[in-house]
């Protein structure tokens, strides 16, 4: 199991060790509140993520022995600039690490929202959100979550804000170029490689929208039984739900959904190389079903 009763991962949602199974380190006898070895799991999980090259070794050691497993999670790019950390800094070539990233499209990502996304615009994945209010969250009010969000994880380029009024309240059309001067990304296709080649380090990459398989995929590359207790095969025997529309058709706007297009050019590109190098790809998947139904049928 995960993170319960002695399980292989911390008992948290955010993998916070809730419950103490990783003991502090005793005091270190060096000055340096730097010393590698002087950190807490919390610590260690908290203002020192994304690790650094130097520290990744240590890091690893240090928590091998009561956890198997980690996880990063980042809802906000902002979180990497505060501690002056990124993606790029932890050392993916170690060898007695195995990182696994999973990538998802980003107009997908973007209607999938957290508890601050829903509370702000209310109906907005569920097509009950108005063109006014669409485009407050497309471009007027500054939302990290619309602008190449996964890009900016890989590569070191924060965003800067536009006080411009909202082109709809004021009665306004505006041209997706438009709107892009606006509102310029700054990202690049030179972000666009380093992604690449940063996504290229990782030992494995997942595909959201064939999670279950890639995790089986997974499980078998690392020798793992996923099937061993009841309660994981139930949970495996539950598919997770996915839309059968588009984002297109949930987005419902042309207008917005053509701005959100060229916004995300460079943060798309990446999902579609990240297929490419995917443990598993969902399109062969859907290959697979495809024929299999017709020769039912």
């Amino acid at each position: 199991k995960i993170g319960r009763h002695g399980g292989v991962a911390p008992d948290f949602a955010c993998l916070g060790d809730r419950n103490n199974v990783m003991p502090d380190p005793p005091p270190c006898n060096k000055k340096n509140d730097d010393d590698l070895f002087c950190n807490s799991y919390s610590e260690m999980n908290e203002k020192k993520v994304p690790w650094t090259k130097i520290e990744t070794g240590p890091f690893v050691a240090a928590v091998r022995p009561y956890f198997h497993m980690i996880s990063w999670e980042f809802s906000d790019t902002g979180f990497l600039h505060k501690y002056g950390r990124n993606l790029n800094d932890p050392d993916w070539d170690h060898p007695n690490l195995v990182s696994i990233i999973i990538t998802r499209d980003p107009l997908s990502r973007l209607l999938s929202g957290d508890g601050h996304v829903l509370h702000k615009y209310p109906g907005y994945n569920k097509k009950g959100l108005s063109r006014k209010k669409w485009w407050d969250y497309a471009a007027y009010e500054n939302d990290k979550g619309t602008d190449n969000f996964f890009l900016r994880l890989l590569v070191d380029e924060d965003r800067t804000n536009n006080e411009s009024k909202n082109h709809i309240e004021e009665g306004m059309n505006r041209t997706t170029d438009e709107i892009m001067e606006l509102f310029p990304t700054g990202i690049t296709q030179e972000h666009y490689e380093h992604g690449k080649s940063l996504l290229d380090k990782f030992t494995v990459v997942l595909d959201i929208a064939c999670l279950d398989e890639g995790i089986e995929a997974l499980a078998r590359l690392l020798h793992i039984n996923i099937y061993q207790n009841e309660t994981t095969t139930e949970l495996m025997k539950k598919k997770h739900v996915h839309h059968r529309e588009t984002p297109k058709e949930r987005i419902k706007y042309n207008d917005v959904y053509d701005y959100l297009l060229a916004k995300n050019r460079w943060d798309i590109a990446l999902y579609e190389y990240s297929k490419s190098i995917s443990l598993v790809n969902c399109e062969d998947l859907s290959i697979v079903s495809n024929q299999t139904t017709t020769r039912i049928r």
